[in-house]
Order: structure tokens, then C-alpha cells, then sequence
């Protein structure tokens, strides 16, 4: 299978009965970024079903965390520099919602590490229910400045659906020079990558993926939020 010139070199696919605990690993509590959620690795935040990897958030609350979900990453099990990477999804609605792709390196702590935001999405309505996010976070090594987002529009947005009415495709691309943000085979946004400061992306990066509830970005769910609310995924494929 090829795409944009590349050859396919792992897939999940998540076809099977339970999702692979030798790749998957699953964050547990708090973790971050004053959400409100509990990271749980029950079959009811995160299961196999019908070919997707769901991850569910409920408001049955844990631990004093008030909702539950799920994150999950290949950190010590997958990880990658250079390709492109996708993923096929139908996204979660709904004020306070946070789903995301992302990759961190595997070297240092963050942001020295470097990140990269193949999509977020803040849920809450017109403006929101239908944006998604790229982005890249870093350390500047010269100066030992953090930087965030390097290109601009930083977005893509649709006419008339939300990402949580069908699925979509978010693509990445990344070589030594650039990387590149795709929706549904489309780029929206270019980042220069050779420039001074920026050594982190030419390291290998692992997966995470994650359903947030609340926090900085989104802000905290209201009466109009659903639950359960959920982020489907149906795969995620690496050419190189």
C-alpha cells in the first residue's frame, strides 16, 4: 500500500477482540494540563468494537477526578521519524471535549523533547465542533527559548458538518526539511523545520492518543454536553 509516494510500514488497524497491550501503553489519573478527567484502562473508556478504538468519556467521575477516559501511546514500544503518518477518525462534539493525535520524542522531557500536534480538537459548538488543530511545540536549543506553532492558518475547518458527523483522514508529513498537516488528503499548513533551534524533530517521536475533558484550552464541560461522548478511531497507518 502506497500513499503520497510512501510505502506502508505499520498499521494498526484494530480489527481484533482486545487492543495490543504489547504496543498500547495506558496513562492512569491525572496527567495533565488542569483536565478533569481520570485516566482509566477499563473495557468502558477504551475498547475494541466493530474494526474502531473507541475512547469513551463518562461523567461517572474517579478518584476525585470528575469524569473518566482514556490515553494511550507507544512510548518504549513504536516509534518513528519521517514518513507519513495517518489517522482515520470521527471526533467527539461537544463543550469541553479534547481529542487528540500527538507525538512526543523519545529523547529528554518535554518541550526539549519536542511535540507534535497531528490534531487537536476544542469541542463547544459552531467554530469549534468543526476545527481542527496542528501544531509543533519546542525548545529552542541556542537560546533555550519554547516556541509553539510555526505556520499559519494552523487550521482546517469544514463548510457545513462537524468532525463528529462522519469520519475523516488528519495526515502528517515529515521529512528532514519540513513537516506538513493534511485533512482528508488536503494540506492546510507547512513548517520549515531546518531552522536553527528546531534539532528536536530530526529524532524519533512516538503515539499518543487521547480524549481530554476540560482543562486550560477547552475550559470545563456545561449542561449541553453529551455523555457519554466518544473518539473513534478506525486506524492508524505510517508510510516512509
Amino acid at each position: 500500500m502506497e500513499k503520497f509516494g510512501y510505502r506502508l510500514v505499520w498499521a494498526d488497524e484494530f480489527d481484533g477482540a482486545e487492543l495490543d497491550r504489547g504496543i498500547w501503553r495506558f496513562e492512569k489519573g491525572y496527567v495533565r494540563n488542569n483536565e478533569l478527567q481520570y485516566y482509566n484502562d477499563e473495557p468502558q473508556n477504551a475498547r475494541l468494537e466493530d474494526g474502531c478504538l473507541i475512547l469513551e468519556a463518562r461523567d461517572d467521575g474517579k478518584d476525585g477526578m470528575k469524569y473518566t477516559s482514556a490515553s494511550v501511546n507507544t512510548r518504549g514500544t513504536k516509534a518513528f521519524r519521517y514518513g507519513y503518518f495517518e489517522i482515520r477518525a470521527k471526533l467527539p462534539k461537544g463543550q469541553g471535549m479534547w481529542p487528540a493525535f500527538w507525538m512526543l520524542g523519545t529523547k529528554g522531557h518535554w518541550p526539549d523533547c519536542g511535540e507534535i500536534d497531528i490534531f487537536e480538537l476544542i469541542g463547544g459548538g459552531a467554530g469549534r465542533d468543526d476545527t481542527i488543530y496542528g501544531n509543533l511545540h519546542w525548545r529552542d536549543r541556542d537560546d533555550g527559548s519554547y516556541h509553539k506553532l510555526c505556520g499559519i492558518p494552523n487550521t482546517c475547518v469544514l463548510t457545513d458538518e462537524t468532525f463528529g458527523d462522519a469520519f475523516h483522514t488528519f495526515g502528517f508529513e515529515w521529512t528532514p526539511e519540513k513537516t506538513v498537516w493534511y485533512c482528508d488528503d488536503k494540506p492546510y499548513m507547512y513548517c520549515d523545520i531546518t531552522k536553527p533551534g528546531m534539532e528536536a524533530f530530526q529524532g524519533e517521536f512516538f503515539f499518543l492518543l487521547n480524549l481530554a475533558v476540560g482543562g486550560n484550552w477547552p475550559g470545563s464541560p456545561d449542561g449541553t454536553t453529551v455523555f457519554p461522548n466518544q473518539y473513534v478511531i478506525d486506524y492508524i497507518r505510517v508510510y516512509q
